[in-house]
């Protein structure tokens, strides 16, 4: 889906655009565990973790793996997105990213050993240990990898306008509760509540 709203100085209409999500647990048997990119896409207020690729698959086309995302050319834009936890099965050993990534807004990595960050606008930086907990029901109508305490993410999404997807402001979170203060990297808002989950769907008969 490519929407035209909003244009982040230097995007470009991409041929997906995900926003508010989490892609976690996913195992490739080549490369990209979490995605493999080979068309433009931009990530707003994204996480990605706990994903696995296999470096050493037979076929695959550079045995680089890129156990969150891997990236073909220069088509992957981030903003305001966690990219952690993710590995290559051979070792395993870490491995976040593998390619080029335009970096928006403010965004965290575990490692970025395999991949370029070209710094567009805004600042990255590495993810501070002990910032996940497991994906599991936090809130909200599906699964989600929570912030806990103390991550450098809470509050950082602060630079370059705060966050935005193609639409304008991401005022909510995955869970569809409300981004607080200065809103957090990732899909997950720590520290946010959300109403009653028992009519969600308006129903109250």
């Amino acid at each position: 889906m490519v929407h035209s709203a909003l244009t982040l100085p230097g995007w470009v209409p991409a041929s997906a655009d995900i926003s508010n999500s989490t892609i976690v647990g996913n195992d490739a048997s080549q490369d990209g565990g979490g995605i493999h990119v080979s068309g433009p896409v931009n990530l707003y207020n994204t996480t990605i973790a706990y994903n696995m690729s296999d470096a050493g698959a037979q076929g695959s086309p550079t045995g680089a793996g890129g156990g969150g995302v891997f990236v073909i050319g220069s088509n992957l834009a981030i903003r305001n997105t966690l990219i952690a936890k993710n590995y290559t099965a051979d070792a395993p050993v870490p491995d976040d990213c593998r390619g080029k990534i335009g970096s928006y807004g403010r965004n965290l990595f575990g490692n970025t050993s395999g991949c370029t960050i070209a710094t567009q606008t805004g600042s990255w930086g590495l993810l501070s240990a002990g910032s996940l907990g497991s994906l599991g029901q936090h809130g909200g109508p599906t699964e989600t990898v929570p912030l806990l305490a103390g991550s450098n993410a809470i509050n950082a999404g602060t630079l370059d306008g705060g966050c935005l997807n193609e639409l304008g402001p991401i005022t909510r979170d995955q869970r569809d509760y409300a981004r607080v203060g200065a809103c957090d990297i990732g899909a997950f808002e720590f520290g946010a509540s959300g109403s009653s989950e028992i009519f969600r769907d308006g129903f109250e008969g």
